[in-house]
């Protein structure tokens, strides 16, 4: 009788960790489909973020329509911009953040963005009704930021 209980015992705690195994590949899995769809989203929605953490350049591409267009810098380092919208070539220069309106873009627009001292700065796109568009967010060292918004 004692055998039939480990035996039972034995199956039990099999079941158990197989049952856990299965588990953690279902949550696994789960989180990869989600991730695979966020990529997939991303890749087609003006609605995009980056975090970056170290040295870099990083390049976006962002399709928006045509109108106009806000770019918030939120930062504690120094840093430059220049931005081409349509073709007009503008630059700025400051340390902490700040607001800068883009104007209307009506075919194309360019933002370079450096941050040239240790910190870290979030930067984000906003149309004229401030609704979000895309962001990008970096702490730690410097780096190079592009992104090129194109009007479809």
């Amino acid at each position: 009788m004692k055998e039939i209980y480990k035996i039972l015992i034995i199956i039990l705690a099999i079941c158990g960790i197989a049952f856990v195994a299965y588990s953690s590949f279902w949550v696994v899995e789960d989180t990869n489909t989600l991730l695979t769809y966020g990529d997939e989203f991303s890749n087609q929605s003006t609605n995009t973020s980056i975090q970056l953490k170290d040295d870099v350049s990083a390049s976006e591409r962002v399709n928006i329509t045509k109108g106009n267009y806000n770019l918030l810098i939120d930062s504690d380092a120094k840093w430059k911009v220049k931005y081409d919208i349509d073709g007009k070539s503008s630059q700025k220069e400051g340390n902490g953040s700040t607001n800068i309106s883009l104007g209307t873009i009506s075919s194309n627009g360019k933002i370079d963005f450096n941050q040239i001292s240790k910190g870290s700065t979030s930067l984000e796109i906003y149309d004229s009704n401030n609704k979000f568009i895309s962001s990008i967010y970096q702490a730690g060292k410097t780096v190079n930021l592009t992104y090129d918004l194109i009007v479809v």
